[in-house]
């Protein structure tokens, strides 16, 4: 990485007026080496406007918690709007379904999976979902031109079900999301971008797909089923989540002050585990947070190896741990990200919270 170029990263962080990851300049090394970015295009923009990714996990376990956020959206539509200095909010869906595609091919017979394929191809492949008909694809408002439907159209488009498939690829829907050429004009010169999260499993964007597939936990099918915890028994096989980082800051013009990521997820509701990522460096030593493989029964009442729960409420969320949503939260974006315990029954707080921070990094400007 070029002097100039890591002078600029540090300026952005003492613009922001705190640390970012430690891992920034780790992150955009790495990407130089298999992306486009050009970090010698390293920048601090003016932001003006607010653009919001929804990554809806819509496996079988989310029905309650889909149902919370379409109860939240209320108050987030509010939050969003009376935050100061926006002058246009805009709000997009996407699913966590890749189906089991992996490092950016979708997925064939021969890539090793046994048996018949339980996901799709692709999946929904990044691809905004439209509610309440094919050509409404995101959500929006301004003060110039209100929309009295915003939280109404917010609610349609969250509610996406739970046929989806149950190896989530979280990140990887994101990062394709905003890098697909159908959707390019979604985020705008001068947006301050929300990557929103929410999901009671763990992150398995692959990267290496005959290499999990091959792995014991999907192939031996001769006991109780490990397919469960094959992801994160075998990161090797995932992106790195620098990766990832480096990802959503080229969809923001290369811009550090110009991208929060967040994420309702597995993670105990506990003060270590709950805020901004440059105060967590402690949660993934949290207990909760180890991945200790168990035996549990499933939805269809089959017995299943999970990992032990990261959070519990009541009969209704059992999540398992967001570890890679810390991980990138703690060493990359620092003070520009936020993590929510999914397993609290009011997100109100966290949706107050992820205001307060758009309305600061604009102010900042």
């Amino acid at each position: 990485m070029k002097k100039d170029t890591f002078v600029i990263i540090l300026l952005a962080m003492l613009f922001l007026g705190a640390r970012c990851g430690d891992n920034v300049e780790q992150a955009i090394e790495e990407d130089d080496a298999g992306t486009d970015t050009d970090t010698d295009t390293l920048q601090i923009i003016p932001l003006s406007s607010l653009a919001i990714l929804l990554v809806i996990d819509n496996s079988i376990s989310m029905a309650e918690e889909q149902a919370i956020l379409g109860d939240a959206t209320e108050p987030l539509a509010t939050a969003l709007t009376s935050t100061n200095n926006v002058d246009d909010v805009r709000v997009a869906v996407i699913t966590t379904d890749m189906g089991l595609s992996w490092g950016g091919n979708p997925y064939q017979e021969g890539d090793g999976w046994p048996g018949t394929n339980p996901c799709s191809a692709s999946g929904d492949n990044g691809e905004f979902q439209a509610c309440p008909d094919p050509s409404f694809l995101f959500a929006e408002t301004s003060p110039g031109s209100p929309n009295p439907d915003f939280a109404e159209d917010i609610a349609c488009l969250v509610n996406q079900g739970t046929m989806g498939c149950g190896f989530e690829q979280q990140l990887q829907s994101a990062a394709v999301a905003l890098a697909r050429p159908d959707q390019s004009d979604f985020v705008r010169k001068g947006d301050l971008l929300l990557i929103l999260t929410i999901t009671d499993e763990g992150d398995c964007s692959m990267e290496d797909g005959p290499g999990m597939f091959a792995s014991d936990e999907i192939q031996d099918e001769s006991g109780i089923s490990k397919k469960n915890i094959a992801c994160q028994e075998n990161e090797e096989f995932l992106y790195p989540t620098s990766h990832f980082a480096a990802a959503f800051w080229t969809a923001s013009q290369n811009a550090y002050n110009a991208v929060i990521f967040a994420a309702i997820t597995g993670v105990p509701v506990d003060d270590d585990c709950q805020g901004t990522g440059n105060n967590l460096g402690n949660c993934l030593d949290h207990p909760d947070m180890e991945l200790v493989p168990v035996i549990k029964e499933n939805s269809a009442g089959t017995d299943t190896w999970y990992f032990e729960s990261a959070c519990t409420r009541t009969t209704v969320t059992d999540a398992q741990p967001g570890r890679r949503f810390v991980d990138l939260a703690v060493n990359y974006f620092g003070q520009m990200s936020y993590i929510y315990s999914i397993c609290n029954s009011d997100w109100t707080p966290a949706l107050n919270d992820l205001s307060g921070m758009i309305g600061n990094a604009i102010v900042a400007n």
